[in-house]
C-alpha cells in the first residue's frame, strides 16, 4: 500500500480549492453578463424600445441634471441626443419627452417633431426627484416606432 504524504495531501486540497475557486468566479462572471445584457430603460421595456438590437438608430443620449435655481428660479435637466437612420435614405420623424420617474404623467417637456440631432434643457424639474429623458424615432412614411432610449436624470445637490 502506498502512503500519501503530507506534500501530496496540500497539493491536492489547493488544487480543489482552486478549483473552486475559478467554478465560483465563472459563475459570478455568467451572471453578470447575463444582466448586463438585459440592461432595459423605464418601465422595464428594453433599451432599444422592443425593436431589434441590430438597429439603434439613437446613437447619443446624455441628460445632466442642474440643481442651482438661476434666474429662472427652476431647476434644471440638460438634453443632448443624435439620431442616425439605420437605413439609408429613410426619413425618420424624432420625439423627446422628459417625465417624472414615479408618474410618467407629470411630464416637463416635449417635443413630438424634434430635430435628429440637438439639444435642449427641460425647466421646471423638482430637485431630488427622478426623470425619465427619451428619444423615440419614427418612420416618416409608416408612423412605426424604429428604435427609443432612454436615460435617468435628476437634480441633486452637492453637499456642502
Amino acid at each position: 500500500m502506498t502512503e500519501i504524504t503530507s506534500s501530496q495531501r496540500s497539493t491536492g486540497f489547493r488544487r480543489r480549492v482552486g478549483l473552486a475557486l475559478g467554478a465560483g468566479l465563472l459563475l459570478v462572471g455568467l451572471a453578470a453578463a447575463t444582466a448586463s445584457a438585459k440592461e432595459t430603460a423605464s418601465g422595464g421595456a428594453p433599451a432599444t424600445g422592443g425593436v431589434s438590437a441590430a438597429c439603434q438608430p439613437v446613437t447619443s443620449l446624455t441628460a445632466k441634471g442642474d440643481p442651482r435655481v438661476g434666474e429662472l428660479a427652476t431647476s434644471s435637466i440638460s438634453v443632448s441626443y443624435g439620431v442616425k437612420p439605420c437605413v439609408n435614405g429613410q426619413a425618420v420623424s424624432v420625439a423627446v419627452s422628459v417625465s417624472e420617474y414615479l408618474d410618467p404623467t407629470a411630464v416637463v417637456y416635449a417635443n413630438a417633431d424634434a430635430p435628429q440631432n440637438g439639444k435642449f434643457v427641460a425647466f421646471g424639474v423638482k430637485v431630488r426627484t427622478s426623470y425619465v429623458v427619451t428619444v423615440a424615432v419614427y418612420d416618416a412614411a409608416t408612423s412605426e416606432l424604429v428604435g427609443q432610449l432612454s436615460v435617468y436624470a435628476a437634480a441633486i445637490p452637492k453637499g456642502v
